[in-house]
């Protein structure tokens, strides 16, 4: 059994997934004999009872959601864990920006690991592309108004708002921070934390990160050399291969690739070319053989579901007649007369005669000698056909079928005013063609037609009207073929699409082809030949022709000299007003120099004059710290000589020069990182002068060299430049220069007329204050040494006096010592000193006791005079 072909209709779309307040009525399920179907019965949409229960239906209630956007989920905050870790982020800058400054050495792992990232990350990837992006033309000029506008605007007010507000600040920084929090760390924090974090961490924590430590050392050195034995085999053996490698196959690789390129764009051109084609033959085939399967199933699968044929979104579903049993040939008499009978309009009398007086085409001609002599008329084949079908008691009525083709009834709109002749076909011709299997018009778009739903259906077919068919076609096939006939009016719009019977010659298509291929290698065949242009003075005399050629050669000369001289005045124009730029920028950036080295010199000052600064501060730290320590060495040497009144003197004595030793080791730390300090802030506050004005140079070196590129092309073509050009052009350059030498004597304090230098006499007064200071340290260790060795030294007694030694009478005459006129050796008489033993002027006298003094000099000798 022969079942029709359905219409394919696509599904209806669904609408919103939301809750809507209007009535939206469901289409009606289709009778069937499915097991799936529902077995309630189906009402029509169109009747009245399916009105009536559309009308019955209560409206839904309004949602009282509103707004879907109150249904999402919330996200979830961020957990303590989180915070935790924010802070601690916070905390890590905050001690980096506070430690790493002061870390020159980058003995702090943080610093150190922040220098390496800047070094290895920061510096090579992600400051170049900003550093050119800021030097592009088209951003330079913006950031260098947004620098000036910030070292002549922003910096003063910065610069005196900071000076202003210094003392203010460091004095709240002194009552909250060294009043308030430090106090409080000291009484609340550290003893929690020595009491709860300190026994735990030196228990459990302390024990094992010490036993694994000599494993992570470990590690790291065999880390340590093996990136060095990589780098290092690296360095010497691999990339002097892959140098020499590409130093050798780059020249071929260049050649290569300028051969190679050419074929491969008319490769890649042709393979787009052929992808076209590919593709539009892969949808053709796609809609000729996939399309109808997949409708049909779609058909099969609403069939089983129960919910039947669904209708058109845009036109309605024609209702599908009940069939009765029959016969195969009568099954098949009716697809082949309904289908066929789809568009059997007559064409009008308009359109026919429009169609008549239009040439021929290849294809026409093919159509019309097939078409016999005594074709019906279009009333006549409209008739013939309605009359079969109409006979048929089973095939319904054309009106109805053509609903179920709606495809085809979209080519009538255009019959009135045009009709496509190539396109048209008579119904017969697509049944002799599809019968006997001889000519098919290959481009034939694969489409559901009635033409090609015939062609499907007439093989094996016995009907009257389709042997009655054929036995014409096979009585006007035997008729002589080279008989022309005239084209008669068919049946117009058989088919949705025109058939395009244009063949492209083989001829032009090479041509095409030919002209692509030369067009990629840059070359065109159709390149005319110059014109050879005729001497229009062929006429003149050779005296002539000659004057005109010096007439013309002293014209050229002429303006030749006059562009010269245009162009010149115009360079000299530009260069003096470049010179003159230039001279007003040195003056100014000149002043702008001796305000910026003012500025930050009495910043300086009032930095080292502010007791709460790090410069400023340090002194008053030294000396409260170096009282601290003589003030405990004090305190040790009178609590000795208490506590040890009669001990061991050399004990003692070693005892003391031990601490000693370390409270001048202590002061000597003290004094040298006051020292550093004080002398980094010099260089620091130099180093920023030097930065200023190399900045304020660098614009005026960069002016220069702006006005140069302004002048410098035109300059080397010009016809007549000569040597002052360029000595003029190179003293744009020379503006520059000088005023580097000028500012490096302006800030350097050697200029004519130097700028206010308060810096220069406030450090000197710092390093005498300093100086001061260590110097009273050294007076006050005196002191307590000369004390201690008093104290510790053991009692001297006093020694006999015999006759030798007593003094000579009074009335005798002394005895002179004798004088030599030889070499004196002041060391002979001398005992050699002692290892270890320094001999302190002021114990000579001072710390002696009187006993002492008065047997020293009971041991000297009295000198006697002797004369020659």
């Amino acid at each position: 059994m022969v079942v029709t072909r359905k219409t394919p209709v696509a599904p209806v779309p669904t609408g919103s997934r939301t809750n809507s307040s209007q009535v939206l009525p469901r289409a009606a399920k289709a009778k069937t004999t499915s097991t799936l179907a529902e077995s309630e019965p189906v009402v029509p949409r169109d009747s009245p009872a399916a009105k009536n229960a559309v009308s019955s239906q209560k409206p839904p209630t309004k949602s009282k959601h509103k707004n879907r956007h109150h249904n999402k989920v919330p996200k979830p905050s961020s957990g303590f864990l989180d915070q935790i870790v924010y802070f601690a982020l916070f905390l890590l800058a905050l001690y980096a920006f506070n430690t790493c400054p002061k870390d020159e050495n980058l003995s702090n792992p943080v610093c150190r690991s922040l220098s390496q990232y800047r070094t290895h990350v920061l510096e090579p990837y992600v400051l170049p592309p900003i550093q050119k992006a800021l030097s592009h033309p088209s951003v330079a000029p913006y950031v260098e108004k947004v620098d000036r506008l910030e070292r002549e605007t922003i910096r003063p007010i910065v610069l005196k708002t900071a000076k202003f507000s210094a003392p203010y600040a460091a004095k709240a920084k002194h009552v909250v921070w060294d009043g308030g929090v430090i106090p409080a760390y000291n009484a609340y924090v550290v003893p929690q934390w020595r009491a709860h974090v300190l026994p735990p961490w030196n228990k459990y924590v302390s024990p094992r990160i010490a036993a694994a430590t000599p494993y992570a050392l470990r590690t790291q050195r065999a880390l340590e050399n093996t990136a060095f034995v990589v780098h290092k085999t690296y360095t010497t053996q691999v990339q002097p291969v892959i140098v020499k490698t590409y130093v050798v196959v780059k020249p071929y690789a260049i050649k290569g690739y300028r051969t190679a390129r050419p074929h491969a764009i008319a490769l890649a051109g042709h393979a787009q070319k052929l992808g076209g084609v590919l593709a539009a033959k892969a949808g053709d085939a796609r809609r000729q053989y996939v399309d109808p399967h997949v409708v049909r199933i779609w058909d099969k699968v609403l069939e089983l579901s129960g919910a039947g044929p669904v209708s058109s979104p845009t036109e309605p579903a024609a209702p599908v007649p009940e069939e009765s049993a029959s016969t195969t040939e009568d099954s098949t008499t009716e697809a082949v007369v309904s289908e066929t009978s789809v568009e059997a309009v007559v064409t009008p009398v308009e359109a026919s005669e429009s169609a008549s007086s239009t040439p021929f085409t290849p294809a026409e001609e093919e159509i019309a000698a097939t078409t016999p002599s005594s074709t019906p008329t279009p009333s006549e084949a409209s008739s013939s056909v309605f009359e079969t079908s109409s006979s048929s008691p089973s095939v319904p009525p054309p009106a109805e079928t053509a609903s179920t083709v709606p495809v085809v009834s979209a080519s009538t709109e255009t019959a009135e005013t045009e009709v496509p002749v190539v396109g048209t076909l008579s119904v017969a011709s697509v049944v002799v063609q599809s019968a006997h299997g001889k000519e098919t018009l290959a481009a034939v778009e694969p489409g559901l037609s009635a033409a090609s739903v015939a062609v499907q259906s007439a093989h094996g077919m016995e009907s009257p009207v389709v042997e009655e068919i054929l036995e014409d076609v096979k009585s006007l096939t035997e008729e002589p073929a080279a008989e022309t006939l005239e084209p008669t009016p068919t049946l117009s719009a058989v088919t949705a699409t025109p058939i395009d019977t244009e063949v492209p010659e083989p001829e032009a298509e090479e041509e095409d082809e030919m002209d692509d291929f030369m067009a990629d290698l840059g070359l065109d065949i159709d390149e005319p030949e110059p014109e050879v242009v005729e001497d229009e003075v062929d006429d003149l005399t050779p005296a002539e022709r000659h004057e005109l050629q010096r007439r013309e050669a002293e014209e050229q000369a002429e303006a030749k000299l006059r562009r010269t001289a245009e162009k010149r005045k115009d360079l000299e124009g530009r260069m003096a007003h470049s010179k003159e730029t230039l001279s007003a920028m040195v003056k100014e950036k000149n002043k702008q120099l001796r305000k910026t080295l003012v500025g930050m010199r009495k910043a300086a000052v009032a930095k080292m004059d502010d007791p709460f600064s790090t410069i400023g501060g340090q002194l008053p730290a030294l000396e409260k710290e170096g009282d601290k320590l003589l003030k405990g060495l004090e305190g040790y040497l009178k609590k000795d000589i208490k506590s040890n009144k009669g001990g061991d003197p050399v004990e003692r004595t070693e005892r003391w020069n031990k601490v000693v030793g370390k409270v001048e080791e202590k002061l000597q730390e003290k004094i040298t990182a006051a020292n550093d300090v004080i002398q980094q802030f010099h260089v620091e506050l130099k180093g920023n002068e030097v930065n200023e004005g190399m900045a304020i140079i660098a614009e005026v070196k960069d002016m220069g060299a702006k006005a140069q590129a302004d002048v410098g092309l035109e300059l080397s073509w010009l016809a007549d430049v000569t040597y002052n050009d360029w000595q003029i052009y190179h003293t744009l350059a020379q503006y520059g220069t000088d005023f580097q030498a000028e500012a490096s004597e302006i800030q350097a304090g050697t200029h004519a007329h130097p700028p206010v230098d308060p810096f220069v006499p406030r450090f000197a007064k710092m390093q005498e204050e300093l100086a001061a200071i260590v110097n009273v340290f050294i007076a006050r260790i005196d002191t307590l040494k000369r004390q201690a060795q008093a104290a510790f030294a053991p009692a001297e007694d006093a020694p006999p006096v015999d006759s030798e030694g007593a003094s000579p009478p009074a009335d005798s005459d002394p005895e002179e010592p004798t004088v030599s006129i030889l070499p004196i050796d002041t060391d002979a008489d001398l005992p050699p000193p002692k290892a270890g033993d320094n001999i302190d002027p002021g114990q000579v006298v001072i710390g002696k006791s009187p006993q002492q003094v008065l047997e020293a000099l009971r041991k000297v000798e009295t000198p006697s005079h002797e004369e020659l």
